[in-house]
């Protein structure tokens, strides 16, 4: 059974998933997907938590998605993704109502008691937020036609970098002015409200069919594991998420801690410039997805951005303002190139009647291996490493003490490069060309460009 919204009905539904977006990007920069965001960051050492403590709650928060696995099965059998989505979406955002109550109801002398609520509930708001996404992407999958979806999810993903653009240089700025405990609540109570709007646009967007008519039962779990292909995929992406996720507790931390900058400096500098090069550089990616294929996108994009936390290496207080920038624009032009085409090759490598359970199943494991395993060892190493280093005190190359910090962003940079050179080569996809190919055709097109420039002179 084929997606049988068609002209201006899946217009006007492909306009709200992109509107949604737009509101849920406001909510995401505050808080982090799942948690994590330099706001929440800093939150968090307002209230006095360290970076081991910050570390688990960012893992407890992955290991919630393990509750996916039962809801796939609801999702594929009863067909009703579209009231799962929803449902779930809105527990995820409103959750972070009592979230932002905590400094309000709990002594900040309780340190013990507002890490543990603070864990309990982001692990409940993700579990929540992971049933949301199993639904979504196999909705996205129905709705979203073949031939358009590298154009239309770069155009998303162009959408909802603006408006995380726009909202990271005003949150910036707010929390800078007006910094207290309280500021913090009012902040997160807000974009949990525009969040809630990002769910509530999804009430008019229509939910093809499942095309399965079959029922789904627990021995449907392994058929992933069955197809070598796609299992190749859900070793390849979790790898890569281990590599991409192990330092993200603590980037944030060691721009506060270690840099010294503002929360309007990260956002201007790192995610500002990030987000612009997004938004210039993403509908280019989307048209080279669409020519050449997800594999040869994603294995030039991981390759390079393999290469930023060596730079993050070199950067301290004195410095941070050219070489955060320029880790920035290289991150958003490649950034989409790895995200869009994991997406996709996780939709579409998988069969359409075993769609939901392939895609639960793919981001359990890229969930609690790539992220959730990432953040404890990531959590683990910075807790024994920061006194050994401290006592061996090796002075580094920017005449700084070597510390904890990068040391962590040099093993990144080395996991990250032997996985995109390794594992995502790997993937199989059919119709898809070579990295090589995209490379000899840009070559080609500037020689083309640099000859046509001497002919004119």
């Amino acid at each position: 059974m084929g997606n049988n919204i068609k002209g201006k009905e899946l217009r006007k539904s492909l306009t709200y998933v992109i509107m949604a977006v737009t509101f849920g990007n406001v909510f995401f920069v505050s808080v982090g997907n799942p948690v994590g965001g330099a706001a929440f960051a800093k939150f968090a050492v307002q209230l006095g938590i360290n970076d081991f403590k910050y570390g688990i709650i960012m893992a407890l928060a992955i290991l919630g998605s393990v509750i996916q696995l039962p809801f796939s099965f609801n999702i594929e059998n009863s067909g009703k993704r579209k009231i799962i989505f929803l449902i779930t979406g809105f527990i995820h955002r409103f959750l972070f109502i009592p979230i932002a109550l905590i400094p309000l109801l709990i002594p900040q002398k309780n340190g013990d008691l507002i890490f543990i609520s603070i864990a309990i509930l982001v692990m409940i708001a993700s579990a929540s937020s992971s049933i949301t996404g199993v639904a979504f992407f196999s909705w996205m999958g129905s709705l979203v036609p073949l031939k358009i979806r590298g154009r239309y999810f770069s155009k998303r993903m162009m959408i909802y970098t603006i408006s995380g653009a726009v909202s990271g240089i005003i949150i910036g700025a707010y929390i800078d002015k007006y910094h207290s405990l309280i500021n913090y609540s009012v902040l997160f109570i807000i974009v949990a409200l525009i969040g809630a709007v990002d769910i509530f646009c999804f009430i008019w967007i229509r939910d093809p069919p499942i095309e399965s008519t079959e029922k789904q039962s627990i021995s449907s779990l392994k058929e992933p594991f069955k197809d070598k292909n796609y299992l190749k995929l859900i070793v390849a992406v979790s790898l890569w998420n281990f590599g991409i996720n192990l330092p993200t507790p603590f980037l944030f931390m060691f721009m506060i801690k270690q840099l010294n900058m503002s929360l309007f400096s990260i956002y201007l500098r790192s995610q500002f410039v990030q987000n612009l090069a997004t938004i210039f550089s993403v509908r280019m990616v989307g048209r080279i997805i669409d020519k050449y294929g997800n594999k040869p996108v994603a294995t030039i994009s991981t390759v390079v951005i393999s290469f930023i936390p060596f730079l993050w290496c070199f950067a301290t207080p004195s410095n941070y303002f050219w070489v955060m920038p320029i880790s920035s624009l290289i991150t958003g032009i490649f950034w989409p190139g790895f995200e869009m085409t994991f997406i996709n090759l996780s939709i579409w490598l998988a069969p359409k009647k075993d769609r939901t359970s392939y895609l639960a199943n793919y981001t359990m494991f890229t969930s609690i291996v790539g992220i959730g395993m990432s953040y404890l060892l990531g959590s683990y190493f910075m807790k024994i490493s920061e006194p050994y280093l401290k006592r061996l005190s090796i002075s580094f190359i920017t005449g700084q003490t070597f510390n904890h910090y990068q040391a962590l962003f040099i093993i990144t940079f080395a996991t990250r490069l032997l996985i995109s050179l390794i594992f995502i080569p790997l993937i199989n996809e059919s119709n898809s060309r070579s990295a090589k190919d995209i490379l000899k055709d840009m070559c080609q097109h500037l020689r083309v460009r640099t000859q046509s420039k001497k002919d004119a002179e």
